[in-house]
């Protein structure tokens, strides 16, 4: 689907309970892969340093690419216990759940459940952790061109908010729509 340009009309319940649920699927998605690539790259650290470690210690190394074991292994602590303080699995997993969780509210959702739906759906709200806003927008302009809304009532992320947008929350920080920001000549 392209998106339109030209006016479109007021969205119906049922369009504004989809959106919401394409927008906090797609959050959570975003939310839940930067967990995933975080997670995955500490694991791999750990695993290379421990071999590292041994390597380091059996003196298979050439001289000048020998490294004191102690500072492998240190690193290796430390970066397994940043997995631990901060949880980045579980992490992970809440991101993973609510995402299916949303999407199972998307797939139910039809002309005659509406109001039940963005009840439901109001309840999983809760069990969010505080949000990111540069990926909340980013997730609203992906809900935006899923149901074909115009580019206008996009919401503006620079290209440092995009890079930024799982390590700040830019709480307060006001992101434009497109069509709020003028254009250069």
């Amino acid at each position: 689907m392209g998106q339109s340009e030209k006016p479109s009309p007021p969205l119906t319940d049922e369009q504004k309970c989809r959106f919401s649920l394409l927008k906090n699927v797609r959050y959570h998605e975003d939310r839940e892969g930067h967990f995933a690539w975080i997670n995955r790259a500490l694991d791999l650290f750990v695993l290379v340093s421990g071999l590292g470690t041994v390597v380091a210690l059996s003196d298979l190394l050439p001289p000048w690419a020998q490294v004191d074991g102690r500072w492998i292994a240190a690193a290796t602590s430390i970066v397994g216990a940043i997995q631990l303080v901060f949880a980045l699995s579980r992490r992970e997993a809440l991101h993973a759940d609510l995402r299916r969780r949303f999407l199972a509210l998307l797939a139910d959702l039809e002309d005659d459940n509406v109001k039940n739906t963005a009840r439901r759906m109001r309840a999983l709200f809760g069990d969010e952790p505080p949000t990111f806003h540069a990926v909340d927008k980013l997730a609203y302009n992906a809900a935006m061109t899923a149901l074909d809304r115009p580019a206008a009532y996009q919401i503006v992320v620079t290209p440092w908010q995009r890079l930024l947008r799982n390590w700040r929350r830019y709480e307060g920080v006001p992101f434009p729509r497109r069509e709020d920001v003028p254009r250069k000549t």
